[in-house]
């Protein structure tokens, strides 16, 4: 209808015989081009379309449960989401699809590798300036999905977060929590593992998401879909 520009425009000649085009209103389509922008800015452009409510396979009981909680978050029931535990058990899967509905729904979302961004973030701590033009978007955006939340960088010997890693991920979620922005995170750690990293840290996690919303999968590898199927020859 509006030749992908997204409004309807007409031409009409002024009192000097001029034509110009003037502005009528707004494209039906705007709700669908906006969507699609903020899909763009959030990072998540090429995972939306493969992780999504509906292509979550259920087998289990454990399933059914993750992701039913996960929709009842996403219809806007909740300020944080956290799901930890067993690696490869659709905790990315489930957290993008409510990233997926956030975004529909007309929200401001920004995503993020904890890995990648802390590492910037914590190279920047001795310029002011720029660290926080860095964190700033973190702490104000209106939903910030977190993903492998305190995952530490690939070849470090020791595995549990530093207490830089702690001190920069208090600050962003407590940031949040003050100004009622949505949080989603996954992570490889449950919350009783953060706790026992920080426990300021682990308790406004599990205030913010209350029972509801803080869901940890059993550390178990028949849970890992991702290499149940190997095969051994």
């Amino acid at each position: 209808i509006c030749k992908n520009k997204g409004v309807i425009a007409r031409l009409v000649t002024n009192e000097r015989g001029c034509r110009y085009s003037q502005e009528i209103f707004f494209c039906k389509c705007r709700p669908v081009r906006e969507s699609i922008m903020r899909m763009k800015r959030s990072g998540l452009e090429n995972l939306l379309q493969k992780y999504r409510f509906e292509s979550f396979v259920v087998n289990e009981e454990w399933q059914q449960n993750v992701k039913s909680k996960a929709e009842r978050f996403a219809a806007g029931n909740g300020l944080l989401f956290f799901i930890g535990g067993q690696s490869g058990s659709g905790k990315t899967h489930l957290c993008t699809a409510i990233a997926r509905e956030l975004l529909y729904a007309g929200h401001e979302l920004r995503y993020i590798l904890w890995r990648d961004e802390s590492v910037k973030l914590k190279a920047a701590v001795g310029d002011d300036e720029k660290y926080q033009s860095l964190i700033r978007e973190l702490k104000i955006i209106n939903a910030l999905y977190i993903d492998d939340f305190l995952k530490v960088p690939i070849g470090r010997d020791e595995s549990k977060p530093t207490s830089a890693d702690l001190a920069l991920a208090l600050e962003i979620i407590n940031n949040r929590y003050n100004a009622k922005k949505i949080t989603i995170l996954s992570s490889e750690w449950n919350i009783k593992d953060i706790i026992g990293f920080d426990e300021a840290l682990g308790g406004r996690i599990y205030e913010m998401s209350g029972s509801d919303f803080c869901l940890n999968i059993k550390k178990d590898r028949k849970r890992n879909y991702r290499t149940r199927n190997i095969a051994e020859i």
